[in-house]
Order: C-alpha cells, then structure tokens, then sequence
C-alpha cells in the first residue's frame, strides 16, 4: 500500500512538473522543495493541491505535516525536478 502511495505521489510531482519544464534553472542552489514547488508555477492552485496531498499522506503514515517538506525536501539541493524526485522517492 505504501509503495502504491509514494507512486502516486512521484506521478503527480513529475506529471505537473513537466508542464512547467526546468523552473529550477535560475538557481543552481535551490532546494528540492523550492524547484519542485517552482515546477508548478503558473499553475493556479496546484501548489496548494500538492501540498495537501503529501500533507494528508505524511498524516496517514503518522507523520507530522510539514515534517517532509520541512525537514527533507528543504534540506536537499539536488538541481532539478527528476534528480529530486529520485532522491525523495527511492
């Protein structure tokens, strides 16, 4: 089941991504949590779809919400949307 759900999370981060291209070209020493947020730029309400989506599934597993984007994605630097996805979503 879990594996289902980290699935579908990594389908939707880099389904929505690549409408948006590379928004993490400006800035090599972005966060995961900045380029793949700036990956759903120009998108009207899909950061906020995304956020409640992986806020909802943290809560599932019994993690607290924000814990993810907070302490992992914010912490990672790894240049673009699939080298992050790569790392977050083994």
């Amino acid at each position: 089941m879990r594996r289902v759900t980290v699935m579908a999370v990594v389908a939707v981060v880099v389904g929505l991504s690549t409408f948006a291209g590379s928004a993490s070209a400006a800035n090599e020493s972005a966060s995961c949590k900045g380029i793949l947020l700036s990956s759903l730029a120009g998108q009207p309400g899909e950061v906020a779809v995304a956020v409640h989506f992986v806020n909802d599934l943290a809560k599932t597993f019994g993690v607290p919400p924000g814990l993810f984007a907070h302490s992992v994605a914010a912490h990672l630097h790894e240049g673009d949307v699939p080298a992050c996805v790569a790392v977050l979503f083994p």
